[in-house]
């Protein structure tokens, strides 16, 4: 994708509390979603449909609903479960 510097204005809807919030804590709102928009479009060009894809997970991150991964190829991201010890066992 070749990346062009001019900027266009133009007009989202966002929640007003999420909004303030994020406004709060300095956040570069028209930032976050042009990163956010490249991120979705260069998922896009990949070509990789999530449901064709043999998945190349990359290590646990973290989330605000825990642990997951990022598959390189398609840019799924999928939920980790933490097991106990036990489970582990149990499985094996």
């Amino acid at each position: 994708m070749e990346i062009d510097k001019t900027k266009d204005r133009t007009t989202i809807s966002v929640n007003s509390s999420i909004l303030a919030e994020a406004r709060n804590k300095g956040l570069n709102i028209s930032g976050i979603t042009e990163d956010t928009l490249r991120e979705i479009l260069m998922t896009f060009e990949k070509g990789t449909l999530p449901e064709n894809c043999k998945h190349r997970w990359t290590w646990a991150f973290t989330t605000p609903f825990g642990l997951a991964k990022e598959c390189l190829k398609c840019g799924t991201i999928k939920k980790i479960k933490i097991e106990s010890n036990e489970e582990t066992s149990k499985r094996y």
